[in-house]
């Protein structure tokens, strides 16, 4: 029997990365592409559930620094405190992590 030319090829999901995976690395262009073009609520909407969907997603911190370190102004109520968008993504990481192991539920 001749060898099929496709025949060590196998679907891209079956290689060792499942859905989850695929899914999250993503998150990671969807996340940039709304800090880079999207108002800032919707990111933060973004970060909120890609927090709650993805098992410690401290990818999350980092885009917020990203957001700060590109967008950020100094805040006069905050005597001049520039890194406000990553204070409450950070904070709120691990607020949503600590709620999540108190909450039930299977993603």
């Amino acid at each position: 029997m001749a060898k099929s030319l496709h025949a060590g090829v196998m679907p891209f999901f079956t290689t060792g990365m499942n859905k989850k995976a695929v899914f999250r690395i993503i998150s990671y262009f969807v996340l940039l592409a709304s800090i880079l073009s999207m108002p800032w609520w919707l990111s933060l909407v973004l970060v909120g559930a890609f927090l709650f969907y993805f098992n410690k997603y401290y990818e999350a911190v980092f885009f917020a620094l990203l957001s700060d370190i590109v967008y950020a102004t100094p805040v006069a109520k905050l005597n001049g405190f520039v890194l406000v968008s990553f204070s409450i993504v950070f904070l709120l990481t691990f607020l949503i992590e600590f709620l999540k192991k108190r909450m039930s539920f299977d993603l």
